[in-house]
This record gives C-alpha cells, sequence and structure tokens, in this order.
C-alpha cells in the first residue's frame, strides 16, 4: 500500500478525507482479489466435477464392454403367507387360563390316548354335499353320516376325554349336526342329564377339570385345557339338565 505524504500546512479535514480514501481503495482492490480467487476456486471444482463424471461414464462403457456382471437387480419379496380363515362367529370364545391341577387324573388319561384317534375327520370330508329333496327340504349329508356312524358307535371313554355321570343320555341329532358343523376344529358331544350342579360340578373336577367360575366352564387339564383348550358348558341350571363336552379333535 502506497504512503501518502501530507504537509503540515495542510488542514486536519482534509487529512482524514485522504486517509478515509485510502482505506476504501485498500478495501476495494482486496475484496476485487477475493471475488477472483472464489471465481477460479468455483471454475475448478466444475471441471473437476465434469471429468469425474466423464471418466465414471468411459469406465462403465469399458467394463461392459469386458463382460463385468451388470448391477444386481432387486429380487421380489416372498409374499406374505396366508393368513388362517376366521372361525364362525357362534363358536364360543373361552375365557381367560384358569389354572390346571397337577395331577391329569383319569380325565388327563383318557385325553391323552384319544389325541390321536379321531374317526369323523374322513367321515365329515368324504361326505356329499348337501343335497335339496323335491319338498325344498335341504339335507346335511354331513351330519346324516356323522349320525349313522355314532348310532352304531356312540363315544367312546377315550373321545370324550372324561367318564359320563350316571344316567347321561346323548342327544344324537345335535350332537352330529354340531360335529359336521364345526370340523375341523371341535368335536361337540351334548348330552341330557339330570343332576344337582354342585354334585354335577364334584363328579368332574374329581376326574382332574377346573371349574373356572367367570365363564362357568370345567377345563380339561394341560395340555388338552387351558385358555383354547377343551371344556365342558351349558351346565349352568341347577339341577343340570343338559351339558355339552367340547374336544379338539
Amino acid at each position: 500500500m502506497n504512503s501518502v505524504l501530507i504537509p503540515k500546512s495542510v488542514p486536519v479535514a482534509l487529512v482524514l478525507a485522504l486517509s478515509c480514501l485510502t482505506l476504501t481503495s485498500a478495501a476495494q482492490d482486496w475484496g476485487g482479489l477475493l471475488k477472483r480467487q472464489l471465481e477460479q476456486q468455483a471454475n475448478q471444482f466444475v471441471k473437476d466435477a465434469v471429468d469425474a463424471g466423464a471418466n465414471a461414464v468411459r469406465g462403465a462403457a469399458q467394463g461392459g464392454g469386458q463382460g463385468e456382471a451388470p448391477a444386481p437387480q432387486a429380487q421380489p419379496q416372498a409374499p406374505y403367507p396366508s393368513q388362517p380363515q376366521p372361525q364362525s362367529q357362534s363358536q364360543p370364545v373361552p375365557g381367560d387360563r384358569s389354572p390346571a391341577p397337577s395331577s391329569w387324573g383319569q380325565a388327563g388319561e383318557g385325553a391323552r390316548r384319544a389325541a390321536p384317534q379321531d374317526r369323523f375327520t374322513a367321515i365329515v370330508e368324504q361326505a356329499p354335499p348337501s343335497t335339496v329333496t323335491k319338498g325344498g327340504f335341504v339335507v346335511n349329508n354331513k351330519r346324516v353320516a356323522v349320525q349313522q356312524e355314532l348310532s352304531r358307535r356312540p363315544p367312546t371313554r377315550e373321545e370324550l376325554g372324561v367318564a359320563l355321570p350316571r344316567g347321561s343320555r346323548m342327544v344324537l341329532y345335535e350332537t352330529a349336526l354340531q360335529i359336521a358343523q364345526y370340523h375341523p376344529h371341535w368335536r361337540i358331544y351334548e348330552y341330557r342329564v339330570d343332576m344337582p350342579q354342585a354334585e354335577f360340578i364334584r363328579f368332574f373336577t374329581d376326574q382332574g377339570l377346573s371349574f373356572d367360575r367367570r365363564k362357568f366352564y370345567l377345563r380339561f387339564p394341560a395340555p388338552f385345557g387351558g385358555r383354547d383348550g377343551d371344556f365342558i358348558d351349558l351346565f349352568t341350571e341347577d339341577p343340570v339338565t343338559r351339558f355339552r363336552i367340547w374336544r379338539r379333535p
């Protein structure tokens, strides 16, 4: 920066004006220099980016000519597994899990033997579909087939999982209809009986079942009992006149 010689006779105001002018000129010089440097850096950055892009294009073209494997394509995802169909709304929803007795008892032994044996699956699935008579009545042939089988061979102790109270009588039509209707989820056996409620409950708890007071169910012990397991219901009257045994096939 050039020096400015100021004679002593020059007024102070003139000196201050010349100083401000000198500082303004210097600032303008520095500003112009900084602007030129920024422009050069920007031009160089653009040039480098263009060169890099051109090199990438040439490299890709040469690689394709040399037989390089193309970029892997995105593989389609496997479809979600099909969701199970919801059960009929008429099916009961068992309540909360109730504690099962530590011993299987007679009911548990019967349930254990009945687990691998189910004679109704083939009968229901092989029966012909429903038909309509000349009078317009619908005949449920699956129910008819199950009813014929139950007439020949009533449910066994192993199929029921428990012993029945004395004087129990199976309701043949309702049992066959419910087995056909709830297949393959449940085997439902309906019975008539005449028995005091307290005695009825004690009869089955002595066999290892537990009494759920909130749902008024008699639940089989684990592994066939519990929240979604086998149970007995419909004994809400006193004396008990009917009950059903719900069993998983």
